[in-house]
């Protein structure tokens, strides 16, 4: 039975994919710097600890994992903004940190590393494929792209195996933030309600449950020698067509305008180039109306109970 070890497997994505590969009859071993009692993952073992300052090498070799999945670290272009020092600790040298006791421990893992379409900035084309020029518009996107640049030093000098999945709008059931979560709580709790930006703005939305489905794809047929892959569905849905959407999943009529003020650090469009993706045998399970469904559902019972 194979070992995967998750960073920052309280959060919403290392969560999910605790439970999706304990299903796949893996052993799962998570870390993170919250406590215990909050972690509701199937873990085998769990290591509450601060990345930056932990002994990462004592665990590799007691575990011994196949597979080591870094979700750890900051994920939000706002925070970062306004907190570049923290953001950079947490998704800088925490990742190094990593790499670097895969590489003294001599640990023989798979490093997966969990980057963000924010490497992009505002794309000069669409569909962007991986070979884009990378622009970053916020600290967040620049220092997942030092992550990457980690990724490809680690690999290529001390063969490291590693693969880099840029995940573009993350979303699904758990999710308290982020664009999805922040326009169903304002149509169940104001009375007027008020959107970010032009509504002309556009994501290319993935469920969670295919981003694990992806994830199983990479660790298992990727070369692992520093390939990049975007996590997408290839499909441009504007902020517009998210927020219709989400109305007739509430069956509410509440008016809604956009401010036209400029959310920094974000970019305007996206849709992705998922062909490399797709070459590893990716179909997505989840199609958008689904999703959203099922989200609104979720997040409809949950607001209710703040």
């Amino acid at each position: 039975m194979k070992k995967i070890l998750i960073t920052g497997v309280g959060g919403f994505i290392g969560s999910y994919l605790a439970h999706y590969f304990e299903e796949q009859n893996y052993q799962i071993y998570g870390i993170d710097i919250i406590q215990p009692e909050n972690i509701h993952a199937p873990l085998q073992s769990y290591y509450q600890m601060n990345l930056i300052n932990s002994n990462l090498i004592d665990v590799l070799q007691t575990i011994e994992p196949h597979y080591i999945l870094h979700c750890a670290g900051r994920a939000s272009v706002n925070e970062s903004m306004e907190h570049p020092d923290a953001d950079f600790l947490a998704n800088v040298v925490g990742t190094q940190h990593i790499l670097e006791s895969i590489r003294i421990s001599k640990s023989q893992a798979a490093f997966i590393f969990f980057s963000s379409a924010a490497v992009y900035g505002n794309p000069g084309e669409l569909p962007i494929p991986e070979i884009a020029e990378l622009n970053p518009l916020s600290p967040y996107g620049y220092h997942k792209l030092i992550g990457e640049k980690l990724c490809h030093e680690y690999n290529s000098i001390y063969k490291v195996p590693t693969a880099i999945a840029r995940i573009f709008s993350a979303y699904g059931t758990g999710l308290h933030r982020q664009v999805i979560w922040d326009i169903i709580h304002k149509f169940l709790t104001l009375p007027e309600i008020e959107l970010w930006g032009t509504g002309n703005e556009s994501r290319d939305f993935i469920h969670v449950r295919d981003i694990a489905g992806a994830i199983d794809l990479i660790m298992n047929k990727s070369p692992l020698k520093a390939d990049i892959y975007n996590i997408a569905n290839q499909q441009e849905i504007t902020i517009t067509q998210l927020a219709q959407q989400i109305a007739i999943e509430l069956q509410t009529t509440k008016k809604y305008a956009f401010n036209n003020i400029e959310n920094k650090g974000n970019p305007n469009n996206w849709r992705a180039d998922i062909s490399k993706l797709k070459e590893l045998g990716y179909t997505p399970d989840i199609d958008f109306k689904t999703g959203i469904q099922k989200t609104t559902a979720w997040a409809k019972a949950a607001i209710k109970c703040l």
